[in-house]
């Protein structure tokens, strides 16, 4: 009974970190979030199958590969045939490589559109500096007494939207707002 309850307790544990509430990068909290949260998912979704499709095609070609192994096939002469079926095998999965891509790309313009006509009324500039161990913040204002700097956090009202303007001294940062 011990081990059961210790086995329902580990395994509750572990699954903790799966429930990111409501800061994981895909909880979408501005409207320009929710555009790029929807590319994203449609990207995941056509990768997989792009995915899936290649571990079957190389299943396929390992099983085919290990038959022939096991019953070895005599050395013939050119197979016109099969050189066909190879070339249209490899132009079809040339074109859906394409064609993947191209629908990607045209994706990704709608969400950069749509993104960009959600502009906002007086938002909050931001600038960002990446340093080689910390980030320096600064809210700029045309009054220079009035520019505020600090370091590694940021304190922006709930609802303000936000100008985030980043850049770096001595490294490269990824930057996750």
């Amino acid at each position: 009974m011990n081990a059961t309850r210790s086995l329902i307790a580990a395994s509750l544990a572990q699954a903790m970190p799966l429930d990111p509430g409501r800061h994981h990068m895909l909880h979408a909290a501005a409207p320009q979030a929710g555009h790029i949260e929807w590319l994203y998912w449609i990207t995941f979704w056509i990768l997989f199958a792009v995915f899936v499709l290649m571990i079957g095609a190389f299943v396929r070609a390992s099983a085919k590969t290990h038959v022939e192994a096991i019953h070895p096939l005599p050395i013939l002469e050119k197979d016109e045939k099969a050189d066909r079926r190879a070339g249209w095998g490899v132009g079809a999965a040339l074109a859906v490589t394409v064609i993947t891509l191209f629908v990607i790309l045209v994706l990704s313009v709608i969400t950069g559109k749509r993104v960009e006509g959600l502009t906002s009324q007086n938002p909050v500039t931001i600038q960002i500096t990446g340093h080689q161990w910390w980030w320096e913040i600064t809210y700029p204002n045309p009054q220079a007494d009035q520019t505020v700097t600090t370091a590694n956090e940021i304190h922006v009202p709930v609802g303000t939207p936000v100008v985030v303007l980043t850049n770096s001294k001595d490294v490269i940062h990824s930057f996750w707002a």
